[in-house]
């Protein structure tokens, strides 16, 4: 939306939806689970991000916070960034612009 990713990672088509491996590789012990951070996590993984990028994220938590994992996942294979990337390969950055470009202007 801001003409660059919010973040760095790769995001991959998995079977149930989209997953930023390094975040998954990191959370993955609380299952389906509630997600807690210590002290020191929080620390470590502090982002500060604009006010434009700040927004943003909680105009998509607000849009989508109420849904389940499982909502999230059908939502996500209804799009066409996870339907046309093959799974476990890399969805592009160019797809994921292309497609979100155009919900806004639904």
């Amino acid at each position: 939306m801001n003409d660059k990713p919010l973040f760095n990672e790769d995001i991959y088509a998995w079977t149930y939806g989209p997953v930023v491996k390094e975040a998954y590789n990191h959370f993955k012990e609380f299952g389906s689970g509630h997600i807690e951070l210590s002290n020191e996590d929080f620390e470590k993984y502090y982002v500060e991000f604009s006010d434009a990028e700040t927004q943003l994220i909680c105009d998509v938590w607000e849009a989508y916070g109420q849904y389940s994992a499982f909502r999230l996942m059908e939502f996500t294979h209804e799009e066409s960034p996870w339907r046309t990337t093959p799974i476990n390969q890399i969805i592009s950055h160019k797809k994921l612009k292309d497609y979100f470009l155009t919900q806004l202007k639904e």
